[in-house]
């Protein structure tokens, strides 16, 4: 799944190292969205990291954890089929506390029966989103 540090993310955090004020830009919530694709479900668009928010969100909710190891920090979250019904995601994003996206992503669309659950586990560093 191809990720990206959103330019917003960025300009915050150096903001917030130069001790220019602010909140840290710490992942809370994810949004999930149906506007990750270019031509059909199994071509996602290559995120963009001028992206602000999520093309086409449909849902948003806090994200399960976060956890520091080293010079990386590990986000994750899930999405039950229940919380989407029949609507098929393909975009998702990270958000701060002020709802300032901070790592967006597009992927194959993926479509949940009830009872199913998918996780999503980001891994950021210094390399970028994953990396």
């Amino acid at each position: 799944m191809p990720a990206v540090l959103t330019r917003g993310y960025l300009e915050a955090l150096a903001a917030w190292t130069a001790g220019e004020g602010g909140a840290p830009p710490v992942p809370v919530q994810i949004a999930f969205g149906t506007g990750g694709l270019r031509t059909g479900p199994d071509d996602p668009a290559p995120p963009d990291p001028s992206r602000e928010a999520l093309e086409a969100e449909i849902l948003r909710k806090p994200i399960a954890g976060l956890r520091r190891t080293g010079e990386r920090v590990e986000v994750w979250a899930s999405l039950r089929g229940e919380e989407i019904g029949s609507t098929g995601v393909s975009e998702c994003g990270l958000l701060d506390a002020q709802g300032r996206l901070l790592l967006y992503a597009t992927f194959r669309q993926k479509e949940l029966a009830y009872g199913v659950q998918v996780r999503f586990r980001f891994a950021l560093g210094l390399g970028g989103p994953n990396g």
